[in-house]
């Protein structure tokens, strides 16, 4: 569901809110370039509730080392 649009360090977002049945995750996305700039979750249970609050800084166009992106797995699993 969308609501209320937000600047967010000076980028004017989308606001999109997701409902699960436990809570909802809210996420904020740059209306001039389409990237995500943060999500926000909130869980409730039965005798405790978790937030958490993830703030991104993407690049469009940035350099990827090639090592980054290699998987390393673990030995046992080459046999």
């Amino acid at each position: 569901m969308r609501i209320e649009d937000e600047m967010l360090g000076g980028i004017n977002c989308y606001r999109i809110v997701d409902q699960i049945a436990l809570g909802q995750t809210t996420f904020w996305i740059s209306k001039q370039d389409s990237l995500l700039r943060k999500t926000y979750s909130e869980v409730s249970f039965e005798d405790f509730r978790v937030q958490r609050t993830t703030t991104y800084k993407p690049e469009m166009g940035a350099e990827i080392d090639s090592d980054f992106l290699e998987f390393n797995s673990p030995a046992s699993n080459l046999r």
